[in-house]
This record gives structure tokens, C-alpha cells and sequence, in this order.
């Protein structure tokens, strides 16, 4: 159907770009022209459907800025991506927002915000009753997200009770 082909292209790219450390370097120019192929494919389906590939595209750009050094503009983008997911029902994909632009955090070295992104993608991973990929995060990051946050960096009660809402029409 027309939903699932954009959605295996965003899930390519991100996969492409995912893969991009371990290639040597003669290939990585090839691999961010591939990715930003498929974005222009994902910006023109995101033309037709904001609501369900907006977040798809600002996601990809915002890797795309990521693996480019370009923090600021990086950072623009990922809070783009989730500001547009959170209105959706894709709970998948708030999660993987969340999640990237954790592991973005992370690597820039910005511990406090990583670790709130990533709380925010496990909720929202758990309610959605992804036990192992919160088992996954937890050992990949060293961190109990069971454990609450310090005040002011919990996630949000209203991403939270809308993912646990809305959690049911997304299994099928």
C-alpha cells in the first residue's frame, strides 16, 4: 500500500546512516547521497501526507546533520521529528525519535538531555510492550530507566499517557 513503501524507505535510510561508522571512509560520501536520495523521497511523500511522514523526514535530515558534525542544526531537526511525531499515533516512531535523539545527546556529549531522551523513548517503548528492546536500551546505555528521573528531566505525562492510550490501535 502506499503506507508501506515510504516507511521502508525512512527505515533504509536510517538503517543506511546507522551503518555509516564501520564503512570505510570512500564509501560514506556514496552512502549521505544514497540517504539523501531517499529523503527526497520521503520530503515528497511528507508533501502529501505531513501527518504521516513529516516526522520521517525531519528524523533523516536531522542524522543526516548529526553525522555531519552540525550539532545545532542536528539538534533542530530532532526536536522537529518529535514535535510532529507526538501529535501521531505511531508509537514506533516516537519512540525511535526519542531514542535517536538520545543517542545524539549522548554522543555530543550532553549526558542530561541524553538520558531524558532516552527515558522518554523506553516509556514509551514499554508502554508499548517492547519489554526486550527496554532490556536492550538498559544494557546498551548502563541505565535502570525503571528508576525515576530527578525532577525536571521525567518524561512528559502527556507523551506518556498518549502513547499508553493510543498503544492499543498499533499492535494489529
Amino acid at each position: 500500500g502506499t503506507f508501506t513503501a515510504p516507511y521502508l524507505i525512512y527505515r533504509a535510510a536510517l538503517a543506511k546512516l546507522a551503518s555509516r561508522p564501520s564503512r570505510p571512509l570512500a564509501q560514506r560520501a556514496r552512502l549521505r547521497a544514497e540517504v539523501t536520495r531517499l529523503l527526497g523521497k520521503i520530503e515528497r511523500f511528507s508533501e502529501s501526507s505531513p501527518a504521516n511522514h513529516k516526522h520521517h523526514a525531519l528524523l533523516i535530515r536531522a542524522e543526516l546533520e548529526r553525522v555531519s558534525g552540525r550539532h545545532s542544526q542536528a539538534m533542530s531537526y530532532y526536536e522537529g521529528a518529535i514535535t510532529a511525531v507526538e501529535s501521531s499515533q505511531f508509537i514506533i516512531d516516537r519512540a525511535i525519535c526519542h531514542e535517536l535523539t538520545g543517542r545524539f545527546y549522548a554522543g555530543w556529549g550532553k549526558r542530561r538531555l541524553a538520558l531524558a531522551s532516552l527515558q522518554q523513548a523506553w516509556s514509551v517503548y514499554r508502554n508499548w510492550g517492547a519489554i526486550a528492546k527496554c532490556d536492550q536500551m538498559s544494557r546498551a546505555y548502563n541505565h535502570d530507566f525503571s528508576a525515576r528521573l530527578p525532577i525536571g528531566l521525567q518524561p512528559s505525562a502527556t507523551t506518556s499517557r498518549g502513547a499508553r492510550a493510543s498503544s492499543n490501535h498499533n499492535r494489529d
